[in-house]
This record gives structure tokens, sequence and C-alpha cells, in this order.
């Protein structure tokens, strides 16, 4: 005699016993049964409760793979000093153009009283002009021009007091009286004939470049530069004087002249005192050319970075927001752009974290959080991810309770641990994509400036054409690579939820024949890989038609590809040689039933 499948696993031992007496009892018993919805309910409201808690609490760890956060560098920076600090001792010191410059850096990163301070600045700037660009009495710029500058009271910069011919053959009478050989290296340029980038000093427009060598010379004579930037500048110059290649060497004379048009004498030999060699001075000097108004916030960097090097580095790897993030650094403090230099990442700042503080006791939880991002990154950014796992998971486990409860006739379908394993899969899929989408830094472009070759030596009398060199850009579109991440995420987590819905149906105490027919009636589970695939595709296109996404074209179609390998691999390998099982065993069983 045929049973149904319910009725049959009443007889049944173990697990399907217990489901049977439990659908007994419930049938009968309607207090029970509603106890246990009830329960069941109760149990899924606190799932969500701490699964909501801890996706709050991991949106508020200001910690991220690529990025650093702005409440991070405030925190570092706090009672460590800055710009403006700095420019009122230099005030004090009677440096004004050092107090002048980082004042400017304090307004620019917008620090409380900066305004007033630069004010008092100026003020005692305007009562001694000649004063503030000459650097101070004691300055050699003023020990050798000085005598001959009385009417450069309106100079504005060293160039304007270095340019005029009284003051060029002042500074050239007192440097040939050096013994020192890379001053006199130097001086040799300028009876340069042939020049690629400035008309020779011979020439009837040959000042710059007279006051440019000059002015080097001073500068080397001053201890200005650093042993490495000096020993380069020297080699240029002795290979220009002995009939190679002027370009370099001019290229150094053209970003001290661009320096100099903009800077006052104590400014100017503060900065060449930070610059390790040729290739950073040019990469500032590209930088202040490219944004003058950015001038005071690179030399308050400079000025106050524990490693200067670090400075040029980052802005050369951070080209689109290295001047905003600097300026917002110098803002925290002397200890905030230690920390933004140490790091190299970009600042990010979350424009949803103020509604959320503003949440009554939210900002009480937020302070520890940042203490523990600036004290170990790592451990904040662990935390993080667990929190971003436990809260998909609780969220996953309160659907699976408070959805409708299964009919009585699917009850010997159901599979101790499954729902368990699916709660992991969704779990897992979640923190992969709050990895590829919520981390700031993962899909910024930035591509970092390469440094440029500033000279080919032994090349002799080389076309002027020839140096003119340009940094290649490497193409290297990180959306891409985010984008394939997401697609091969999301169609590995398909094709593991096919592998548990056929562990299910493996598990399930019901005849083989059965299981054939579920199986079949899966058969769109088991093709959700290629739906996914062509609509992940399909918006893709979309989202590039409307300027959203700005992946390659060809990153669109991985999607679809990723559909199709995943659904043929569950397709062909599982699903295929199951069903073959499942039509011998049906076979056989058939062949055991008695006529």
């Amino acid at each position: 005699m045929s049973t149904t499948p319910a009725d049959a696993s009443v007889h049944r031992p173990g697990r399907t016993g217990t489901r049977a007496r439990r659908q007994f009892y419930c049938s009968r018993f309607g207090l029970l049964c509603y106890f246990r919805r009830a329960l069941n309910r109760l149990r899924g409201s606190l799932y969500a409760v701490f699964g909501v808690a801890a996706l709050v609490v991991a949106l508020l760890v200001p910690a991220y793979l690529r990025s650093l956060d702005v409440s991070v560098v405030t925190r570092a920076g706090l009672g460590t000093g800055g710009p403006l600090s700095e420019a009122t001792q230099q005030a004090r010191l009677d440096k004004i153009g050092l107090a002048e410059i980082l004042a400017q850096a304090a307004v620019a990163a917008e620090v409380p009283d900066a305004k007033l301070t630069l004010q008092a600045v100026q003020q005692q700037r305007a009562a001694r002009p000649a004063a503030a660009v000459w650097g101070g009495t004691d300055s050699l710029l003023q020990q050798v021009c000085g005598p001959t500058g009385a009417r450069l009271a309106n100079a504005e910069s060293v160039m304007d007091l270095v340019l005029p011919e009284p003051q060029r053959l002042a500074v050239l009478r007192f440097l040939g009286t050096l013994r020192r050989l890379d001053v006199q290296e130097a001086l040799k340029n300028r009876a340069l004939q042939k020049t690629a980038l400035f008309p020779p000093v011979a020439s009837s427009s040959g000042q710059a470049l007279d006051a440019a060598i000059l002015l080097t010379g001073l500068l080397m004579q001053a201890d200005a530069l650093r042993p490495s930037l000096r020993a380069e500048i020297e080699q240029l110059a002795g290979a220009a004087n002995r009939g190679y290649d002027t370009a370099p060497i001019e290229i150094v004379y053209l970003n001290v002249t661009s320096l100099a048009k903009r800077m006052t004498w104590d400014q100017l030999v503060s900065f060449l005192q930070r610059v390790k060699d040729l290739a950073q001075l040019r990469e500032l000097t590209r930088a202040v050319t490219l944004a003058p108004a950015d001038l005071p916030v690179i030399f308050a960097a400079l000025y106050l970075a524990e490693s200067p090097d670090a400075v040029a580095e980052y802005l050369r790897t951070m080209p689109k927001t290295g001047i905003r993030d600097v300026r917002f650094a110098l803002g925290a403090g002397k200890g905030g752009l230690a920390l933004l230099l140490a790091r190299q990442q970009p600042l990010y700042y979350a424009p949803w974290r103020d509604w959320m503080l503003a949440v009554p006791g939210v900002r009480l939880l937020f302070r520890p959080l940042v203490a523990l991002a600036q004290q170990s990154w790592l451990l904040a950014l662990i935390l993080k991810y667990l929190l971003w796992l436990d809260g998909a998971f609780c969220l996953a486990r309160a659907y699976s309770n408070l959805r409708r409860e299964p009919s009585p006739l699917a009850m010997p379908l159901q599979v101790r641990g499954v729902n368990t394993l699916r709660q992991q899969a969704a779990a897992a899929l979640a923190l992969a994509l709050a990895v590829a989408l919520m981390e700031p830094g993962l899909a910024r472009d930035q591509t970092p400036l390469q440094p440029a070759t500033l000279w080919s030596l032994p090349r002799k009398n080389p076309s002027p054409t020839a140096q003119v060199t340009t940094s290649l850009v490497v193409m290297n579109n990180q959306t891409n690579w985010l984008a394939l991440a997401v697609f091969f995420a999301v169609q590995l987590t398909v094709y593991i939820v096919g592998l548990i819905k056929l562990r299910e149906i493996r598990r399930q105490e019901i005849p083989s024949a059965l299981k054939l027919k579920i199986l079949d009636n899966e058969e769109n589970l088991f093709d959700t890989g290629l739906y996914v695939g062509l609509g992940g595709t399909g918006l893709s296109l979309v989202l590039m038609a409307l300027n959203l996404f700005t992946a390659s074209p060809m990153i669109a179609y991985a999607s679809t590809g990723f559909g199709v390998f995943f659904a043929s691999l569950l397709k062909i390998i599982h699903v295929r040689a199951y069903r073959r099982e499942l039509i011998l065993q049906a076979e056989w069983e058939a062949s055991q039933v008695t006529p």
C-alpha cells in the first residue's frame, strides 16, 4: 500500500520522526504551536536588531583599505601645533617672510584666528617692507645686494631684487671672489652660447638666465641646498660647460626662477633646504606653477613635515586630491600631517556621518572607534569587517525566523543545517559587496605622475627638441578591476547557493522519484547565474551610457561570461551527475516494489 511522503515520515526514526511528532502536537495543541511561532518571531526580531546595530557600528568604524578618514587625522593632530603657532613664533623672531607664508597656509587650512594673525604679520611687514623681502639684516642676500638695493623698497620677491643690473653685478663680484668649485662651475654657465630654453647671457635678453645663474650660486654659498641637490646641479652645470646638452641645467635655473618670483629670501632658503634632489625640485615647482595659490600650503607642509621627502611623494602619487588633503591635515596640526604622510593615502569623509552622529549616544560610541583606528589601523579594519559579516548573518537569520513556516506537506523536505549554510553564503556575499562598494579608495583612479627624465648623458650637442620629455601616463583603471571583483563575487555566491540546494535535495528523506521532480522544479534556480550575468551586463551598459560608470565596455560583458561559466559548471558537473544518480536509484526503488 502506498503512502504519502508526510505519512511515511511519521514512521521513520530520527529527525524526521521528530518533525512528525512536532507536526502532530501542533495540530492538536494550538497553544503550543502558537507559542513556538511567537518564539520564532521574537528570535527573528532580536536577530534583526542585532544585525542592524552591527551594520551601524561597522559604518561608524573609520578604517578603510586605501583611504584615511578625516576624523582619524583630526584626532592625531589635537594639541600638536600647526602653521598658525609656527607663524606666531617666526613673527616673534622677526622672520616676517616665514611668518607671512605660514599664516597664509593657516588661513587656507581654515584654522581659527588665522586671519587675525595674518593681518598682524602683514602690518608688521608693511612697517618694514624691505627687510621682509631681504630676509633680515643678517641674510647673505642683504649683505651682498643691500648697498646697491636702496631703491628697491617695493620689491615683492627675490627675483625682483636680483634681476636689476646693479644687483647682478654685486652678486657677480661677490661670487667671483669665492673658491668653491660648485659655485665657479655654475658661473661658467654664463658663457654658454647655445642654449635651449633661455636666451644666452651675452644676448640682449639674457638678463633672466644671468639672474638665475647668479641666484643659484648665491644659494650654494648660503648652504640653502642639500648636498645631494647641490651635487646634481654641479654635475649638470659641468656637463653643459663641456659641450653637452644645456637643457637639463636650464630646467634647474627655470625652477629656481619660478620659485624666486614667488618667495622672499628666507622663504626660498627654507623651501630649498627641504628639497632632496632635482626630481623633487621639479615636482614641487610644477605643483607651485600649476596652482600658485597653493604655494603657502606646499611650503607649510614642507616646513612642518618630519620627512619633507614624503610631501613631494604624496603630491606625486595623489595629483588630484593631494593639495586638498594636505591643506586639511595642516588644519588638524603637525600630528595629522605626519599621519597623512606616513600612510600616503587619500583622505575620505563620509557625508552621511553627520546625521548619524546627531543621534544621541552615537558620538560617545564613535570616539573610541576613532581612537582604535588611529592606534591600529589593522585591528579597526578587522573589527569593521567582522561587524559587517555578523550583521549580514544576523539579518539573514532574522529573515529565516520571520518568514512563513512551511506547510505540513513540506515538512519532510526540511533539512537541518541547510538554512545556516544559506545564511553564511548571504553574509559572505554582503561582506564582499561591502569591501568592493563601500571602500572609497578602491574605485578612485589617481594615476601617479611619473618622474620625468631630467637629463641624458653623455650626448653631445643634441637637438633642443630631443630634451622635450613627457611623463608617461600609465592607464590603470581601478574601476575595471572593481567591477570584475563584484561580478565574480555575485556569481560565485549564486554557484554556492546552487550547491547548497543540491545538498539539501540529497539529504531529504523522500523517494528518489520525488527528488527528481523537485530537482526539475529547481531548474530556474540553477539558471540564476545566467539571468544575473545578463542583468549585470545590461545594467553596466546603461550606467556607462548615462556616464555613471567609467569602466571599459568590455568589462560589462564579463558579467555574462562569469554567469555562463558558473552556470555551466553547476549544471554539467553537479546537477547532471546527481540527476543520473537519481534516475538509477528511482529505477531500482521501482523494481523493489512488490506487485
